[in-house]
């Protein structure tokens, strides 16, 4: 991995550090989620893109009035409009893209909050995450999001990037779960 990725993903954990969540899962499920909704707006802006070029409009994830959780939208907005934005909008929105409030999804979701303390700490963070060449965060990053913070030695490498790799590959919820839960125990 390059030097630039590990000093962005050294960044990312101080900030959190220095916002005052410590625990290292709290951490990897916050950047989960955000990582989650980067990927959601990728996807979007892809098939934006396809059907220009296609002439067709297909079903977005963002519909109109939730243009504002898109990740490219708000990641340039000031701290507190931020901060504001994603605790208020983007979380309630993601728990609630499944239309099956018994699916796997839906049961995993219905626990996710929003725990990043300040504006400015979100800021910093969407910033870095925002600097991180995607393509290969399931495979590369992940593990040393989990590698390069002493204390989470604990956590073995092999199983380290499980749980994004399962929710990236469309698995279902309760798979993710159970694999987050697993590490807990650990």
């Amino acid at each position: 991995m390059e030097q630039e990725t590990k000093s962005i993903i050294d960044r990312i954990w101080t900030n959190f550090w220095e916002g005052g969540v410590t625990n290292p899962l709290t951490v990897i499920e916050q950047i989960t989620y955000l990582l989650f909704i980067k990927g959601l707006d990728d996807i979007d802006i892809a098939h934006e893109k396809s059907d220009h070029m296609l002439g067709i409009k297909t079903k977005r994830i963002f519909d109109e009035k939730h243009q504002e959780c898109r990740w490219s939208i708000f990641k340039n907005y000031p701290a507190e409009k931020m901060y504001k934005i994603v605790g208020e909008d983007v979380f309630p929105f993601i728990k609630s893209l499944s239309n099956n409030k018994n699916s796997g999804y839906a049961k995993y979701m219905e626990d996710a909050i929003f725990i990043i303390p300040t504006p400015i700490m979100l800021q910093r963070v969407v910033t870095a995450i925002d600097k991180l060449k995607m393509k290969d965060r399931d495979t590369k990053m992940y593990p040393v999001f989990l590698e390069d913070e002493g204390q989470t030695v604990h956590l073995h490498r092999s199983f380290s990037a499980v749980p994004l790799r399962l929710l990236l590959s469309g698995a279902t919820a309760c798979a993710y779960r159970r694999s987050c839960r697993r590490y807990a125990a650990l």
